[in-house]
Formats: C-alpha cells, sequence, structure tokens
C-alpha cells in the first residue's frame, strides 16, 4: 500500500504527546511524514500564513494537515489567513468554548476532512452537536511493548530494596489530576506503600501546609524509569477528572499491571472486571481505597502478561492515521 506523504501543522510545544503520536504511528506503519511546527502567539500568526501558503504550493500528493481543535478553530476564524479546512484532519479531544454557539462548532467541524477522537463518548458529543457521523474516526493510543510488554516474570523485577506491594501513579501534578483525592487516599491507606512518578506534587504538598506521608516516594519524572516502575506497581492510580486517554493506562495494562481508573477518556472502554476497576470522577475515599485492594489481589493471581491482549499498537494506530 502506497503512502501519503503529509504535512503536518502542530500548535503544541516540542516534544508533547501529540508529536508522539504522531512520529511513532508513522515509524510503525511506514508512513513518510513531515512535521512544522507553529507557535499560537498572536504575532506569529504571519508564519502561519506562510506555512499554510507553503502546503497549498508543495508538488506532493493532497497534503493532510494534522491539527488540534482549538488551532483549527483559530486558523479557520481568523479572516486574513487563506486556509482550507478540507485539508484538515482535526484531532478532537474534548469540547472547550471558543466563544461559538455548539450549532457553529460541529458545522465548522464538518468542514475538515476527519475528525480523530480518542473514546467514543467524545464521538457521541460531536454527533450531538451536529457534527456527521462519517466525519469521525475513533482512533485509540497505542503503546510500545517492547518498553512495556515484560520480558521475564513479573515477580523478578523489583524496585530497588521495596518488597511491599506498591501502587503507582505517574505524571505532573495539575488539578484535573485531582491531587487532594490522591493524598487523602495515600493517608488513609498507611498499610501500603505509595510511589509518584512526576512533578509538581511536592510543591502541592508545600502550598497545602502538608508534609510527604511516611508511606509515600516521589520521584522526578524519567521515561526510562516508567516501565519498570509500572511492571512492578501492584496498582496503577488515575484519578483525573478529565482525560482524553490517558496512555500511561494502556501502558500498564500492557504491563500486566491492574487499573483503578475514574470514568474518563477511554477508560471505559479498555478496563473491565479482569484488569482493574473503574470508578466515579470525584469517586469517595472508600471507593477508591476498596478498588485498590482488590487490583493488589488481581495482580497476584493475573494469568497474563499482557492485559491488553496484544492490541492497541503504533502500527494499528498509523494504519487508521495516514492510509
Amino acid at each position: 500500500m502506497k503512502s501519503k506523504i503529509p504535512v503536518f501543522l502542530l500548535s503544541h510545544n516540542k516534544g508533547w504527546i501529540l508529536e508522539a503520536k504522531m512520529r511513532e504511528s508513522a515509524l510503525a506503519s511506514q508512513a513518510k511524514i513531515k512535521i512544522i511546527f507553529i507557535p499560537t502567539r498572536k504575532k506569529d500568526l504571519f508564519n502561519i500564513t506562510q506555512v499554510i501558503r507553503y502546503i497549498i504550493n508543495k508538488k506532493v500528493n493532497k497534503p493532510s494537515i494534522f491539527i488540534n481543535q482549538n488551532s483549527f478553530f483559530k486558523l479557520r476564524l481568523n479572516k486574513s489567513i487563506k486556509f482550507d479546512p478540507a485539508l484538515s484532519k482535526v484531532f478532537y479531544t474534548h469540547y472547550s468554548d471558543v466563544g461559538i454557539q455548539k450549532i457553529a462548532y460541529g458545522s465548522m467541524l464538518n468542514e475538515c476532512e476527519k475528525v480523530f477522537v480518542n473514546n467514543q463518548k467524545v464521538k457521541i458529543q460531536l454527533v450531538d452537536m451536529g457534527v456527521k457521523e462519517n466525519k469521525i474516526e475513533v482512533v485509540y493510543g497505542a503503546v510500545d511493548r517492547n518498553i512495556f510488554f515484560p520480558k521475564t516474570e513479573i515477580t523478578s523485577i523489583t524496585f530497588k530494596s521495596e518488597e511491599a506491594p506498591y501502587v503507582l501513579i505517574a505524571g505532573h501534578c495539575k488539578i484535573r489530576k485531582n491531587p487532594d483525592l490522591i493524598f487523602q487516599v495515600i493517608d488513609s491507606m498507611r498499610d501500603l506503600n505509595f510511589i509518584i512518578h512526576g512533578e509538581g506534587w511536592r510543591e502541592h504538598l508545600i502550598h497545602k501546609k502538608s508534609n510527604v506521608p511516611s508511606n509515600l516516594k516521589i520521584f522526578s519524572f524519567q521515561i526510562s524509569k516508567q516501565p519498570k516502575l509500572v511492571r512492578n506497581a501492584s496498582t496503577y492510580l488515575t484519578l483525573s477528572t478529565l482525560e482524553s486517554g490517558p496512555y500511561t493506562t494502556l501502558e500498564a495494562l500492557a504491563s500486566g499491571t491492574p487499573v483503578v481508573a475514574t470514568d474518563t477518556g477511554w477508560n471505559s472502554e479498555f478496563i473491565n472486571y479482569d484488569n482493574g476497576v473503574l470508578v466515579p470522577i470525584n469517586a469517595s475515599i472508600d471507593e477508591v481505597t476498596s478498588a485498590i485492594r482488590r487490583t493488589i489481589i488481581m495482580k497476584k493471581n493475573v494469568r497474563t502478561y499482557d492485559l491488553l491482549g496484544g492490541k492497541y499498537t503504533w502500527e494499528e494506530l498509523g494504519q487508521k492515521l495516514y492510509f
């Protein structure tokens, strides 16, 4: 199958998840791509115009402009930029108020070539806004099993000298990550160890005038440490109030680690009775602690290391995006 040679217009900083999605899925599916980064500052609108002109004039197959939803609306609403919405493939994560009515919101999205969403819930929301169903494609994230699938027995993978079970939380501390609830859960389960692998959590405790609990260790995030941490965890915990994914859910399940997660993003489409527990957004402490204890037992009894069954590869994602 012959691949296109798309040009990608990204408005986010280099290194963000959208860039990784582009590069990893293209590499796995052998698609040829070129990525162009566009700042979002108003003074850089001239540069955006130049890039649009470059894309239109490029002598290649019909270009594909992959763009996030907010940047799409900025270009669509800016009358000074000659921008053809039909060239765009929009990555849509969640509704954000851009100063237009929802009916117009949906109408504008109908002008693009394709709208990619990460879960069925968002697809339903867009259809309710008037976006044509054939314009929407659900594309789940992907996981690199060379990194996250364990090549040795899980029990042989240890974290330093720790032998007791631990619960892993990963990612940077943000309000939507529900840090207050996470710390309440940690404080209420003193018989377990917890590890937070990410930035900003100490600062949150300092702001709250709280000390680091004795059963918690906090480490600065290093991607090289994440696979070992998640494989050896008894449970992966995420209590976010808003997610498009999250990718770490896939990484944990592929590593053989059950997940306790809130019902947001694609969690409800991946988590089932055999691989984790889904809890409500802003769940009670009792709901979360009960789920954690159940998944700790689950990890001990798990019969397979890959709780995703080998699905959701970068190559599969690339086939949907590029071909």
